[in-house]
């Protein structure tokens, strides 16, 4: 029973070193499954998660609360300007490595991967660029859809700095 909620470990490896925009990941996956277990696919792709802090102006909350649609003649709503957290993610276009194998309990199925690392950030990540402070955090993740199991997916850290590699 254990073995469909936790059908298949996933381990995931690639050069240690801080990539570019455009760069190419050879990444190594290795699935090794607890049971026989049928992989109807397995994917790697890139996530971009990006925070950063945002300055924002509107009415105090309980100034909306308690006006409600009604506004007492005579009285301004009161404006606040406050710093707000913002988390967003970008992600990028997957990659099937596996599709529909059988995989045999205890022996571990390895797959290299060529991972792209794309030459310009997604839609958030160009905004935040724009703010002060913003912070990105980049993962490579392995999502693995098993039959008639739990799906799994494993994620890794990567250093991509925003900068593209020089081509000459």
């Amino acid at each position: 029973m254990v073995s469909r909620l936790n059908p298949v470990t996933i381990g995931i490896s690639f050069p240690k070193q801080t990539y570019r925009l455009g760069d190419t990941v050879s990444v190594r996956v290795d699935i090794t499954s607890l049971t026989d277990v049928t992989v109807r696919e397995a994917r790697v792709g890139l996530e971009c998660q990006i925070r950063y802090t945002e300055m924002r102006t509107g009415l105090r909350r309980s100034e909306v609360i308690n006006r409600g649609p009604a506004v007492i003649p005579g009285t301004a709503p009161q404006m606040i300007t406050e710093s707000v957290e913002v988390e967003l993610s970008d992600t990028y276009p997957t990659q099937t490595f596996l599709a529909n194998r059988r995989l045999q309990a205890g022996r571990v199925n390895s797959s290299d991967v060529r991972l792209e690392i794309p030459s310009e950030l997604g839609r958030n990540g160009v905004y935040a660029q724009s703010m002060s402070r913003a912070v990105f955090s980049w993962r490579v993740v392995v999502m693995a859809d098993i039959s008639l199991a739990r799906d799994v997916t494993e994620s890794r850290k990567i250093d991509v700095a925003l900068t593209r590699r020089e081509t000459g």
